[in-house]
């Protein structure tokens, strides 16, 4: 979330000024959120934020944007010399429909957790010390502050989960409701609007 904020303020509007943000939030993000130190530290480590940042970097970008042909010259010579073999992804995008949109490469895969899923248990051991100390739920309270105080309107999404994905959680969906109920109690102190599209359940499997 404090990521986000960042690449909202440095990034985004800059440039462009949104009325709405959509923000989706998943359990695991109470793991995955850093402090807001650490997360200023990270993201100003990235090339995106270096260039748009003060001093040299307005030339830096606009040197950037004007050297993509220059930097990429050897990738299109060689397509345009038919010495490129063909690239599967190509295909894949000549079938897009308007909207971007390709068919499905598989429709009935099993869906089933994986080692690398099941390693999350672990980390969601000491659940409720997790939902009282998670810097997220502040994170989130700041990012409403933040839209409020530009007129921007932020909606929380708490967006569904497999329901395999209870079983990484101590007490299944007694777990579950606690995140539930903690994401809908920021929205409602900080007075944003939040939808949940499976009504505070994990989601129906076939979608």
């Amino acid at each position: 979330v404090e990521f986000n904020r960042l690449l909202l303020d440095e990034i985004v509007l800059p440039d462009s000024h949104p009325e709405v943000v959509v923000y989706g939030v998943v359990p695991i993000d109470p793991l995955r959120e850093r402090s807001r130190a650490d997360t200023a530290e990270l993201a100003h480590e990235l090339p995106a934020f270096e260039l748009h940042g003060g001093g040299l970097a307005p030339l830096r970008l606009l040197l950037d944007e004007h050297l993509a042909l220059l930097r990429y010259r050897q990738v299109l010579r060689d397509w345009l010399a038919g010495d490129l073999e063909e690239d599967p992804w190509s295909e894949r995008v000549r079938r897009t429909d308007r909207f971007g949109d390709i068919e499905l490469l598989e429709t009935n895969l099993a869906v089933r957790l994986n080692n690398w899923d099941r390693r999350y248990a672990k980390k969601f051991e000491d659940f409720e010390r997790l939902m009282r100390e998670s810097p997220l739920f502040d994170h989130l309270a700041g990012l409403a502050r933040f839209c409020r105080d530009r007129s921007i309107r932020l909606v929380i999404v708490n967006a569904p989960v497999h329901p395999l994905f209870l079983e990484l959680l101590p007490r299944g969906q007694l777990s579950y409701d606690r995140f539930v109920r903690r994401l809908r109690q920021v929205a409602v102190d900080n007075g944003v609007p939040y939808f949940d599209p499976a009504g505070g359940q994990p989601g129906e499997p076939e979608l």
